[in-house]
């Protein structure tokens, strides 16, 4: 018998994997109940490590507050060369902001933020108002990305930082595109290229020559920075953040 637990890249808990044939044999997959709102997604891939066999994607996902997970495989499986040791090598977590700051909170302010700490597959917005009396922007950070649920040891093949969202009527201008900061500093050759338009789209910010290691390094001061401006100095200027996410692949 062979046995993995794999923490969920979204939420709390682990999903269980566990085989138990000598051969051809099944392999069972559950989870502990997810404490989120929305559905959570995962892919694992699961492959033989002492036998040049293909490996399979293993998607699965799990509703709201529900403790069943539902799974399937992209295509068939024979593990008849296995020999008890299937193991998931390969899978994706997509870290996501538990909170957020603003740069002046006397004309900047923020409602229904927990909408924000989605991935950008989410369909709910926070809204952020800035009522400062110039065209002058002022800034939203969003930050607490859950490094933690990376697990110690892990390979990180890539990393991609994603932000959706829409601004209230204002002409784009890739001047104020989200970018990413050091607590409140700007780093350089991230800014994205292309801001929030009126319609809703998901941005890739870029991380320029930034490694995994010093963004997780930067920990709860790794930042992505919102600009949110005003049209005209006595028009009230709106930004909409649906989500934001560290898309995260790595085998262990």
């Amino acid at each position: 018998m062979a046995s993995s637990t794999i923490p969920w890249g979204t939420g709390s808990g682990n999903i269980y994997l566990t085989y138990t044939g000598a051969g051809n044999g099944s392999i069972s997959v559950t989870s502990d109940p997810n404490p989120l709102p929305i559905t959570r997604v995962q892919t694992l891939v699961v492959r033989c490590p002492n036998f040049p066999y293909p490996a399979v994607v293993l998607n699965v996902w799990q509703a709201p507050g529900s403790k069943v997970l539902q799974a399937s495989f992209d295509d068939s499986f024979d593990l008849s060369y296995e020999k008890g040791a299937v193991v998931p090598t390969e899978y994706t977590a997509r870290l996501v902001p538990s909170t957020f700051a603003v740069s002046n909170a006397s004309y900047l302010s923020v409602s229904s933020a927990a909408n924000m700490y989605h991935n950008t597959d989410n369909t709910t917005y926070a809204t952020i108002t800035n009522t400062y009396a110039s065209t002058s922007s002022r800034y939203l950070y969003l930050r607490g990305f859950n490094f933690g649920s990376i697990p110690a040891g892990a390979t990180i093949k890539s990393f991609v930082v994603k932000i959706k969202g829409n601004e209230g009527g204002l002409a784009t201008s890739t001047s104020y595109a989200p970018r990413l900061a050091n607590g409140t500093s700007a780093l350089s050759g991230t800014t994205a290229s292309q801001n929030f338009g009126t319609s809703v789209n998901t941005i890739e910010i870029p991380t320029g020559a930034l490694t995994w290691t010093q963004i997780k390094n930067y920990g709860s001061d790794f930042t992505i920075m919102v600009y949110v401006r005003r049209k005209a100095r006595y028009t009230t200027g709106y930004a909409y953040i649906y989500g934001a996410e560290i898309e995260v692949k790595y085998e262990i």
